[in-house]
């Protein structure tokens, strides 16, 4: 191999192993923790649970059932993912939000928690987490309580 193959080969490596650790480190994931209380419900009464992420990232949100309480009280619907925006069409990398419906079933405490990881990354902590509070009331609770006032 000529002296100037050998520039180009260590110039492609070079640039290849700068390109793989400017990438590394935009890719590790920092864990932000966001808490949410004061949401009341009645038995029988819904609320709607939107988690925003970006599409095309891989991440997507998931219901932590070792650190969430009081799920027999409940019952918990996925709705999927919807785009977030006035926007008529599916932006590719744009902004999106998981649903999720929660309906009263019983009169208690109620703690979701919610992680936003890559499903195949094994071991790697989330990159966000949500933790939403509910407290169920039994039906004939007043109904103003649905907007969290107390």
């Amino acid at each position: 191999m000529g002296c100037g193959m050998w520039f180009l080969s260590s110039l492609m490596l070079s640039s290849i192993m700068s390109l793989c650790i400017i990438t590394g480190c935009q890719s590790q994931s920092h864990t932000h923790a966001v808490s949410e209380s004061g949401h009341h419900i009645s038995i029988g009464q819904t609320y709607e649970v939107q988690l925003p992420f970006q599409a095309g990232t891989g991440y997507a949100w998931s219901l932590d059932q070792s650190d969430s309480s009081g799920l027999d009280l409940i019952s918990l619907t996925d709705h999927g993912v919807v785009r977030s925006g006035a926007s008529a069409h599916v932006q590719v990398g744009g902004p999106m939000h998981s649903v999720w419906e929660v309906r009263g079933l019983q009169a208690g405490m109620v703690t979701l928690h919610f992680v936003l990881q890559r499903p195949w990354e094994s071991g790697v902590a989330p990159a966000e987490s949500r933790t939403v509070r509910i407290r169920v009331k039994p039906a004939d609770s007043d109904t103003s309580a649905v907007t969290g006032e107390e």
